[in-house]
């Protein structure tokens, strides 16, 4: 199932790790929908922090990773700081 990646705060700064999240809204709603994850982690898993000064995210296969295809339909504004890796080089 999804988990959870973290978080760290310094000097003002703030960076995330997703690890192996699985970040794709309609994605999410099924495993919700159909009970393999509660409404607590599915809205929990759909606040990823994005806004933060810098993201790495892991993409790949779901449903333990997330589509790249998710994260490149991502506004400008946020794919500026995230930074995308477990992908192939033909990927990145």
């Amino acid at each position: 199932l999804p988990c959870i990646g973290f978080e760290a705060h310094l000097g003002g700064k703030s960076f995330a790790y997703s690890a192996d999240t699985f970040y794709e809204p309609g994605g999410l709603r099924t495993l919700r929908d159909r009970g393999f994850i509660s409404q607590e982690r599915y809205l929990g898993l759909l606040d990823f922090p994005f806004h933060y000064d810098l993201c790495i995210h892991e993409a790949g296969i779901p449903p333990i990773h997330t589509p790249i295809e998710s994260l490149e339909n991502l506004s400008p504004e946020i794919r500026q700081n995230l930074y995308i890796i477990h992908i192939t080089e033909e990927r990145a």
